[in-house]
């Protein structure tokens, strides 16, 4: 994706657990679709997402909720799991 062309936001929302173990991140692009070449070196497990403006929004907060719940379900100890969210507001909605 590295062009002399192509300087555009590009949006990362990451996870890391206490015990410092780190979950796939989403990656959102400005765009209105995916496109094939973008996917090539992506590595396994990366959510990637396009909106208007490369930030998060509602609906991109939920598939990476899913993402979340996902990827986490399996190494909980216990019954809950505690998710802390660092300047988020699409939980407002």
């Amino acid at each position: 994706m590295a062009s002399g062309k192509n300087r555009e936001l590009v949006t990362l929302v990451e996870c890391i657990s206490a015990h410092g173990v780190a979950l796939e991140p989403m990656v959102i692009i400005k765009a209105k679709s995916i496109i094939e070449r973008w996917c090539i070196e992506l590595p396994d497990g990366y959510l990637l997402a396009t909106s208007d403006s490369a930030y998060n929004n509602d609906e991109l907060a939920l598939s990476w909720l899913k993402h979340f719940n996902k990827n986490t379900h399996d190494n909980r100890k216990g019954r809950w799991r505690v998710l802390l969210m660092d300047s988020h507001t699409s939980h407002l909605t």
